[in-house]
């Protein structure tokens, strides 16, 4: 049995279900690490800058509010751009306009950080929509990969993979 240019279609599912795992892990951490801070400790912080980057990405522009922001914790100073866990990267420049509003320079802010590390850091706490979709599609990808990988065996590599002979 010769090979065809495409590859071994079991590869490409072993590869898709790794990938699939790695993004779940991932995701399921951001998920963990963001419901967590709600329950961290807050300070005291101020605002340095707040606007909105765009940079482009082929035919499309990305929105993506800049928000640096410093404060201290034991005598110690710290600095962070992190607003939330979840990502504000929009195809709509209003969505980062709205969160640069909220934290315009020089404005004192609420900084929750974590107690272990401070310079883990976050003015918005808790979990959104978008923490979830990472581990989700990590599920997405590492089933799909195993099914395929499930079928290529079944079949012997040939036929749903799209692996025949030439």
């Amino acid at each position: 049995m010769t090979q065809n240019k495409k590859g071994n279609p079991r590869q490409f599912a072993l590869i898709f279900s790794i990938v699939g795992l790695v993004m779940f892990c991932v995701g399921v951490k951001e998920v963990w690490e963001s419901n967590a801070s709600k329950t961290w400790p807050a300070t005291q912080g101020k605002v340095l800058a707040s606007f909105v980057r765009t940079p482009r990405t082929g035919a499309k522009s990305l929105y993506s509010p800049v928000v640096q922001y410093e404060f201290a914790v034991g005598g110690k100073k710290f600095g962070s751009q992190r607003v939330s866990f979840g990502s504000y990267q929009s195809s709509r420049s209003s969505d980062a306009e709205a969160v640069v509003a909220r934290y315009p320079a020089g404005t004192e802010v609420k900084v929750h950080y974590k107690a272990k590390d401070p310079a883990a850091s976050v003015l918005e706490p808790g979990c959104e929509m978008t923490n979830i979709m990472l581990p989700l599609l990590g599920l997405v990808f590492a089933s799909a990969g195993l099914w395929f990988l499930k079928i290529s065996r079944r079949e012997g590599g040939a036929g749903a993979l799209g692996s025949e002979n030439a």
